[in-house]
Order: structure tokens, then C-alpha cells, then sequence
């Protein structure tokens, strides 16, 4: 049975304030978090050590989705509802409906 295993260091350089900067480098820590888990799973054999580190990969993965969603609202944030139609317009359909 082989076990791969590294632990990396996340620490970041205390000069760092750009969020920008940050959340890309969260993201390629992410990316080296879930190519470290996907690693440790091609090589592990005990039934236990798959379940684990499927569970890294999952976990891995989500951290990287969520990442980049959030760059994807940092560089496209959504925009504002324009609201020149007057209220009632919002409230009632443009088609009258029939009622019988």
C-alpha cells in the first residue's frame, strides 16, 4: 500500500491588501488543494483512505467553485433593476385575463 501525502503552505505575505490579488491566490490554492486530493486518490488502495479523500476532493472542489464565483461577481456584478415603469404596471399582467 502507498500513501501519498504533502501538506503545502498557505501563508500569505503580510504586504498583500489587493482583494484582487488575494482571490486569485486563494484560487490557485484551491486548484493545488484539489489536484493534491484527486493525487491522493489515484494512489490510495485502503477503502478508508478512498473515502477520505474522496471527501477532500468534494470538499476541494466546492472551495474552488465558490472562489470562482466570487471573482465572477468581482469582475461582472450584477445589474440594478431599472424601475421607470410605474408600480402598477408591475403588479398587474399586460393581457386582461377572462374570467367566466
Amino acid at each position: 500500500m502507498q500513501i501519498a501525502y504533502c501538506q503545502l503552505d498557505y501563508e500569505t505575505t503580510p504586504g498583500e491588501t489587493d482583494n484582487d490579488e488575494l482571490l486569485r491566490e486563494e484560487i490557485k490554492k484551491a486548484m493545488i488543494a484539489l489536484e493534491s486530493a484527486y493525487c491522493g486518490f489515484d494512489n490510495a488502495t485502503d477503502p478508508d483512505l478512498i473515502d477520505c479523500y474522496i471527501f477532500q476532493v468534494n470538499s476541494a472542489l466546492k472551495r474552488y467553485r465558490y472562489l470562482l464565483l466570487q471573482a465572477e461577481k468581482i469582475h461582472n456584478p450584477p445589474e440594478e433593476p431599472e424601475l421607470t415603469a410605474p408600480s402598477h404596471k408591475l403588479l398587474l399582467p399586460e393581457t386582461p385575463v377572462a374570467y367566466t
